[in-house]
């Protein structure tokens, strides 16, 4: 019997877009722009992805945290915050803290309170 060219490859921690975009309820090209570069500043890139950030022709991997981020992303713009506003929102001083974002964390909890 032939060796299989290509192996099983084992299964990646994280979420791909496809998969985060099921788990928030966003739409696939949202969760790529929200999580993109894009080229230009001020447009796309809220958040970075934890797992993988890579390059054109490889997945990005969300986490958990990521997915939270997106969501409240997705609920400022769709409440009508500006891009940009929203986009400072989530660099200013003390919102990046780890604890707030991460659902498994007591104050995560408050931020999921928000997401749904």
């Amino acid at each position: 019997m032939a060796a299989n060219a290509n192996p099983p490859r084992s299964r990646q921690a994280g979420f791909t877009v496809r998969e985060a975009a099921r788990r928030t309820g966003l739409p696939p090209h949202t969760v790529s722009y929200y999580g993109g570069k894009w080229g230009r500043e001020g447009y796309g890139r809220f958040i970075k992805p934890e797992i993988a950030d890579a390059g054109q022709g490889t997945a990005k991997r969300f986490s958990r945290r990521n997915l939270v981020q997106l969501r409240v992303a997705f609920l400022l713009r769709d409440s009508g915050l500006p891009e940009d506003e929203t986009r400072h929102l989530f660099t200013a001083k003390g919102a990046g803290r780890e604890d707030w974002w991460d659902p498994e964390n007591p104050s995560g909890q408050d931020a999921l309170l928000l997401v749904r």
